[in-house]
C-alpha cells in the first residue's frame, strides 16, 4: 500500500511540473478553452473540463481519462 501510496504522489509531483513548463504557454490572452486544450494535449489526456455553481461558489470540475505516464512526462520535461 506504500508502494501504491508513494507513487501516486510522484505522478503528482511530475504532473505539476509538467504544468510548470507549460507555464508561458498560458498566458491571459489565451481562452480557458484554448488553456485546457493545451493542458489535455501536453499531459495526453482526454478530459472533459466544467464549470459548477453551487452554494460554495463556482468551481472547476474534471471527468475524463489521463493517459499520460511516468515516462511521457520525463519526454516532456526533458
Amino acid at each position: 500500500m506504500k508502494e501504491q501510496r508513494r507513487e501516486i504522489i510522484n505522478d503528482s509531483m511530475q504532473a505539476l511540473h509538467a504544468l510548470a513548463k507549460l507555464m508561458p504557454q498560458l498566458n491571459a490572452q489565451c481562452s480557458p478553452v484554448e488553456m485546457l486544450e493545451t493542458i489535455n494535449s501536453a499531459l495526453g489526456a482526454n478530459l472533459s473540463w466544467v464549470s459548477v455553481e453551487s452554494a460554495d461558489g463556482p468551481r472547476v470540475v474534471c471527468a475524463g481519462d489521463v493517459t499520460c505516464h511516468a515516462f511521457n512526462v520525463a519526454d516532456f520535461l526533458a
